[in-house]
């Protein structure tokens, strides 16, 4: 098999309802759910396999099909491109005369379709061609196919590719496949498609393929990894193998940043497809400058695909052509085959890595600070001003982590925002020692005040950081913040990845204090055990069990993890576990068997014997411990039974060793008991695989020993009941590990002899006699079986009466079953034959189907009745007009029966008697049989008349309405046309049985069946009747004894007026009800008029008792907002979906649903939410509808959440979640292609949006204001000789329109509706409102209270009152002055003008929610001309 290396990969399920397409976190489905094997893969019949570029699928495949043609079964690999045009030539495994073969034969056989060369693939309707084509190429041997086809995750359609594939490839489940499905499993419930991801490689397969790489020090080089964060790069064998290389060129991977430049360069020099590389070669360098600016243009404009020379466009990609505009075609396509990309898809070819992209598009932007672009342009997109906030734009945050390695300024101005920044991403090791000291001193300082450091605190981005040289800035901030459980759970972690030794005494005290918070504790003991002396773990570990009473889970996982397995650490263990108090039924039971499981691999049968006996003499003990899983069948510990995987993992090991204390008490004894858990409750034994089934008969003298023990202990557990054991079925029921097989039987008819005890002989000999019947009675052990019991009379008649024919007298009982069989099938007979001759008269005279003598108007006939019911066939209470399909009886019964019968029921539903609902005083559900065979008439007429209903009479029109509630589930197909032709006599006929419904429902009884299908299943209907529902509410509220929701709910789907359903809201909630009901038309109310209902429901809410406050408020935003499912929720037109409302409503449902009192389910398995469970996740629901809402207005309402909220310790997130929603919305808008291009040219985009005009508008005045300031060609002085407003403003709109570059225009004092004037505007043709500046000479009488109310009144109320103008600029000048202003009760100078000014706009901002933005500009004339003095 060549290269190929043996990893046993392993693959997770992706779910039926992952209905969208592929996003970048794909992956994230992976889970932790149990993994599934190729072994298990191959049982699939069909089979869609998901694989990243460069994960290795098309191995795998390809040695999977090689791997069954060796065992020889038919397999085939076969290229999918080659399908549709060459099929031939397409097996690389197997042949076509193989396939030929395999067609002409019944074996199974398995196909893998890998796409091996996706670029030929050039769009979905090629793929769905070579599907096509295949199945036809089948279509007789579909059933014993199995189908394995690979695809990429962004090139599957889960929807489309899904039918694609059970159209042309439809393989029902088998039947023991059958399970319970979910509603989103529904679309596909049947077919046994099931699509795969192939799991990455994890640490232990990457060792596996670097060791069979023949790499030394695989340890150290994996330890490298880690330290550099490189899984996501050596999770893939193609990229992986960069890394190898990299190692053994240099045997080092040296930084992050280096080794991911080192694999940029080897990609950018290898096209990774032989098959498909093009002639043209591109240098290095330009390869490099066009990487880094289809990686920056992917970043831009949030478009990860990019298309290749000659495609079309897509929305949802970018085209390189484009993006790469002055390189040849060629060049471009050259490029886009480089391994640095994924392979070519429908045309498109993405990134292979993030962050290997993001990498690429920082050196972009470096590229052009380097090539002297203005600093302060690509220094706008990065640092953001949002509602006051000084944030990162998110689009780019990755990308900045990179970046502020190439250049300090943005370092300096990225850490003053979010220190974090530097190790969220990039590589902060290669800073200097200086720079790294002080950034995570800022970062710490940030946890321990507890500010917004999303990125910081991940184990991640430590390990960015972590470095043994910041061990003594580690130390000084462990001193100073050693009390402080958040700091320390940071620089626990901190010194556990850097190795930071020196640290380690500080954690001691920390780890051995119980009052500490737990996951402090835990980092602190990972730093200790991870690069501490072994002594000096191990005494910390005596430390904790004499001063623990109960000990954490987490703590003994630390340990087990990394203590070496000695005999003292194992003593000290077995302690430890003695004191846990775990919850089974939460996760923690499952990290610790884990741990111990890893602790248990580390030990040697050869050199740890003594350590074996030590945990398997004390787990024996704690599994003795009582009480029993089972007193009688299963003498485990419950509390301890969770030992028996360890306990059986150390077995295995001595076992596989033949070690002789695998032959102790000790041993025999958990061997006699690990099957009777499994066969009692496997929950705790299922997740691990043993090979003690295997590996026992294979030791006959443990085999034995384990046998003659089983009889031991099961003849001890009968005798106490007074009863022998003289066979072993009672042994072996339960489950055992020993075996006798056609190999080792022997053994037990050779130890017969001396065997003294007769009960024993006749065990042994049972067990041979279960073998011989087993295995097909072979001759040989029957004659061997004679031998061994010659001249034992006891043996052999034991053996005769096993063997022998016995004539045993029937019971009563069967004698009168088999009658009764007898008789049942002589009925059966009977009927079979009666039906024959039916059919036979039948196709002999169809027509007496319908010229019956005697028949009466509305009577049905047998013929007809029976032909109906051989239609139904089992589907008889599934739906009532299965009887339809008229073409069914066509091949027993022929054409004209058929025909016959087809006439019949038409005719019969016209004259059947239809008893309406609304025709009884009481509900009656009896339903006749003859209803079916007419709807069913009825059913052919609507779907065969091609004039229906039109061709209906007005009696046959009353008549067919009759059945509108007839169906079983929902309304007959045919009612819908029905209403549309025939409206108002569709609607009389259904209202009057929704009224009966509405009459006769009572308190104690809902007759709600009509209402309930007009609900879920005829939503075209729900304008017409919402009309009448909510006339006969308003009519009869007497009558409305419990909340209408099936009646609200079509009143809402039917859109009637919203005066109306308030004016019937407010009547039932000032009726006298109970507080209930009351709390549901309040969610009513609320959602259709918030602005009123609030209050109310604030008022009643108060007016009620503690507990009756309380479980309303529950129903009140359980029924608002839906349950946990989203179900039972008002779907209204929502008013109460704005900032304001929704902060109310949370601020209530806090006060009455405290957090306090939250049910925390987490680990208690199955359960059934209850009205509690639902009410907390309605609650939290509501502020993630806040949260997530866009805006300034949002904004706020999480500002003033961080004062109102009425649970004080929430006040703290409230903070960073109104950061998030600024940091969200400061975010750049997502840009085109030529703006791209045009930035990179030029620094600057063509706005399209208010906002970028604005962003330009400000840029270009603080150019002016750098050059006016610095510049060496600065002309202050001439603008210091404008003394006059208009002469400034000349000046301004001057160079505004010198620098404008053909994005905007200027205009001077353009005249608004109300006769004010702006200084400046800001227009452009792309944008509706203009961008307005505000002009100040500071020179003139301007105070601070001046200053601030033409910020106010001008800027902001006047110049931005038009739809669209949300972002205004305030310019300052001043030539010469040097005055201070009063702002807010400060003297405020030149210098901290700007700041006053904006804190004033930020203290007032909530005051113009339509006002995003406004930036204060201050240019001192006067500062250029000051010298250096220093």
């Amino acid at each position: 098999m060549g290269n190929y290396i043996q990893l046993n990969r392993t693959f997770s399920p992706v779910p039926n309802n992952k209905n969208s397409e592929y996003e970048e976190n794909w992956s994230s489905f992976l889970g932790s759910s149990k993994h599934t094997e190729w072994c298990d893969v191959l049982k699939e019949f069909r089979c869609v396999i998901l694989a990243e570029a460069g994960a290795g699928k098309t191995e795998e495949l390809k040695q999977q099909a090689l791997k069954l043609k060796a065992q020889g079964l038919p397999s085939f690999f076969i290229r999918i491109e080659d399908i549709d045009s060459d099929f031939e030539n397409a097996f690389e495994v197997g042949s076509q005369e193989q396939f030929k073969q395999w067609l002409d034969n019944y074996d199974e056989a398995w196909f893998f379709l890998d796409s091996v060369d996706e670029a030929r693939l050039n769009s979905p309707s090629a793929f769905k061609k070579a599907i096509d084509k295949f199945s036809k190429s089948i279509t007789n041997a579909k059933h014993r196919a199995h189908i394995f086809v690979s695809s990429r995750p962004y090139a599957w359609r889960p929807s489309e590719d899904r039918k694609l594939m059970d159209d042309k490839l439809f393989l029902p489940k088998p039947a023991e496949s059958n399970h319970e499905l979910s509603d989103s499993d529904s679309n596909n419930d049947n077919s046994s498609l099931q699509v795969l991801t192939l799991r990455p490689l994890d640490s232990e397969r990457i060792e596996q393929y670097c060791n069979a790489r023949g790499i030394e020090n695989v340890e150290i080089l994996l330890y490298e990894i880690n330290r550099l964060n490189l899984w996501s790069l050596a999770e893939r064998p193609f990229d992986l193998e960069s890394i190898i290389d990299k190692w053994k060129e240099d045997n080092a991977l040296g930084s992050r940043l280096e080794l991911l430049k080192h694999n940029i360069n080897v990609k950018l020099t290898d096209q990774h497809s032989a098959d498909r590389a093009d002639t043209q070669t591109l240098t290095l360098e330009k390869a490099q400058h066009g990487a880094r600016r289809l990686a920056a243009s992917v970043v831009l404009t949030g478009h990860a695909g990019i298309l290749i020379p000659g495609t079309t466009t897509s929305t949802k990609s970018i085209s390189a052509s484009e993006i790469l505009n002055d390189w040849a075609p060629k060049d471009v396509r050259a490029l886009l085959e480089l391994g640095i990309f994924n392979d070519i898809v429908y045309d498109t070819v993405r990134f292979r890595h993030r962050e290997i992209r993001e990498l690429l598009a920082a050196e972009w932007f470096d590229s052009l600070l380097k090539a002297g672009a203005d600093k302060n342009s690509i220094k706008a997109l990065f640092f953001r001003e949002q509602y006051g906030e000084l944030v990162i734009a998110p689009t780019l945050r990755t990308v900045l982590s990179w970046l502020i390695l190439f250049d300090n300024d943005f370092y300096q101005q990225a850490i003053s925002i979010a220190p974090e920044i530097a190790v969220e991403g990039g590589d902060p090791a290669v800073l200097p020692l200086p720079t790294r000291e002080q950034l995570l001193n800022d970062i710490v300082e940030n946890i321990v005040s507890d500010e917004y450091n999303r990125g910081a605190r991940d184990n991640t981005a430590i390990a960015r950081i972590a470095a043994p040289d910041l061990t003594q800035k580690a130390i000084e901030l462990i001193n100073n913040y050693v009390d402080n459980d958040d700091a320390i759970f940071f620089l626990g972690r901190l010194a556990w990845q850097g190795k930071m030794i020196d640290s380690l005494h500080l954690f001691e005290t920390i780890v051995l204090n119980g009052q500490r918070d737990i996951y402090a504790r835990r980092a602190s003991l990972r730093a200790i055990v991870s690069s501490g002396e072994q002594d000096y773990c191990t005494k910390i570990l005596v430390s904790l069990n004499k001063i623990e009473k109960n000990f954490e889970h987490q703590l003994l996982s630390e340990f087990l993890d990394e203590l070496p397995p000695t005999i003292v650490n194992a003593q000290q263990l077995l302690i430890s576990i003695n004191k846990l108090t775990l919850d089974t039924g939460k996760s923690d039971l499952y990290s610790v068997r884990r741990s111990l499981t890893e602790f248990i691999k580390k030990l040697s049968a050869k050199s740890s014997i003594e350590v074996f006996d030590c945990l398997l003499d004390g787990f024996v003990r704690l599994l003795n411990q009582e009480p029993f899983e089972n007193a009688r069948y299963c003498k485990l510990s419950k509390r301890y039974s969770w030992l028996t995987s360890s306990t059986a993992l150390i077995l295995e090991k001595i076992i596989e060793a033949r070690c002789e204390l695998a032959l102790s008490q000790n041993a025999i004894s958990i061997l006699l008991s690990i099957p009777h858990l499994n066969s009692w409750r496997s929950a705790e034994y299922d997740d691990y695989k043993d090979n003690l089934q295997d590996l026992i008969p294979k030791w006959p003298e443990l085999n034995d020993a384990l046998y003659w023990a089983s009889i031991k202990q099961t003849r001890t557990t009968l005798e106490n009941k007074n009863m022998r054991l003289v066979d072993d079925w009672e042994i072996y029921c339960h489950g055992c590990f020993w075996l006798f097989d056609e190999n080792s039987y022997k053994r037990l008819l050779n130890s017969l002899p001396t065997i003294e005890f007769t009960d024993d002989q006749l065990v042994v000999l049972s067990t041979v006699i279960r073998l011989y019947q087993q295995t097909g009675k072979p001759l040989r052990i029957l004659n061997n079986l004679k031998t061994a019991v010659e001249g034992n009379s006891t043996l052999t008649s034991s053996l005769q009466a096993s063997l022998g024919p016995r004539v045993l007298k029937k019971s009563d009982s069967q004698v009168r079953l088999e009658k009764s069989k007898k008789k049942h099938e002589i009925i059966e007979l009977q009927k079979k034959e009666q039906r024959l001759e039916w059919i036979k008269s039948l196709r002999a005279n169809p027509t007496r189907i319908n010229n019956a003598s005697g028949l009466k108007t509305g009577q049905l006939t047998n013929d007809v009745w029976w032909l109906y019911l051989e239609i139904e066939g089992d589907d008889f209470y599934q739906s009532r007009v299965r009887g339809a399909q008229w073409q069914d009886l066509i091949p027993e019964f022929g054409n004209e029966v058929a025909k016959e019968y087809k006439t019949a029921v038409q005719n019969f539903w016209r004259n059947f008697d239809v008893e309406l609902q609304s025709e009884h005083t009481e509900y009656n559900n009896t339903i006749p049989a003859a209803l079916n065979v007419a709807m069913a008439g009825l059913e052919i007429e609507s779907r065969e008349s091609p004039t229906f209903p039109h061709n209906l009479s007005p009696s046959e029109l009353k008549q067919a309405l009759r059945f509108l509630a007839k169906e079983l589930n929902g309304f007959p197909s045919w009612l819908e046309s029905l209403f549309k032709a025939y409206s108002a006599e569709t609607i009389e006929a259904i209202k009057i049985e929704i009224l009966w419904e509405l009459e006769h429902t009572t308190s104690d009884q809902n007759i709600h069946y009509v209402l309930h299908d007009i609900l879920y299943y005829a939503p075209w209907i729900h304008n017409a009747i919402a009309p009448i529902i909510f006339d006969w509410l308003i009519a009869n509220p007497e009558k409305i004894s419990k909340f209408p929701n099936y009646c609200v709910q079509i009143m809402v789907g039917g859109n009637l007026e919203q005066e109306h359903l308030v004016k019937l809201v407010k009547g039932e909630i000032h009726r006298s009800q109970s507080a209930k009901i009351k709390a549901q038309w309040f969610a009513l109310w609320v959602d259709y008029q918030a602005e009123e209902a609030i209050p109310a429901l604030d008022e009643w809410l108060e007016n009620l008792s503690g507990d009756e406050a309380k479980i309303n408020t529950e129903l009140f935003v359980t029924h608002l907002v839906g349950n946990r499912r989203g179900r039972g929720r008002i779907k209204g037109i929502g008013t109460y979906i704005t900032p304001e409302h929704l902060k109310k409503l949370y601020i209530l449902a806090h006060m009455y649903i405290s957090s306090d009192d939250d049910l925390n389910r987490a680990g208690e398995g199955v359960y059934t939410p209850e009205l509690r469970d639902d009410a907390q996740d309605a609650r939290n629901h509501l502020f993630s509808l806040l949260s997530g809402l866009p805006g300034k207005a949002a904004y706020l309402a999480l500002k003033e959440l961080v004062l109102e909220h009425p649970e004080s310790r929430y006040r703290p997130w409230m903070a960073k979640q109104a950061f998030k929603r600024a940091e969200s919305d400061g975010d750049i808008e997502p840009w085109n292609s030529g703006q791209v291009l045009q930035f990179e040219h030029q620094q600057l985009i063509t706005p399209k949006t208010h906002k970028q005009l604005y962003e330009l508008g400000v840029l270009r005045l603080n150019s002016l204001k750098t050059w006016l300031e610095h510049g060496n060609d600065s002309p202050w002085k001439t603008w210091q000789r404008a003394d006059q407003e208009n002469e400034i403003r000349n000046l301004v709109a001057g160079w505004l329109n010198q620098n404008c570059r053909e994005q905007y225009t200027t205009a001077q004092e353009p005249e608004l509706a109300n006769s004010q004037r702006m200084d400046i505007w800001l227009t452009s043709n792309n944008v509706n409102a203009p961008v307005p500046i505000e002009l100040k000479m500071l020179d003139k009488n301007w105070s601070g209270s001046d200053l601030c109310e033409r910020l106010r009144n001008q800027l902001v109320g006047d110049y931005l009152r038009a739809d669209g103008a949300s972002c205004g600029i305030m310019l300052l000048i001043s030539a010469k002055t040097n005055k201070s202003w009063r702002i807010n009760n400060q003297t405020i100078s030149l210098y901290q003008l700007r700041g006053a000014l904006m804190n004033h706009w930020n203290s007032i901002a909530k005051y113009y929610p339509k006002v995003n933005a406004i930036e204060v500009i201050v240019i001192d004339l006067n500062l250029r001309s000051k010298v250096s003095d220093t």
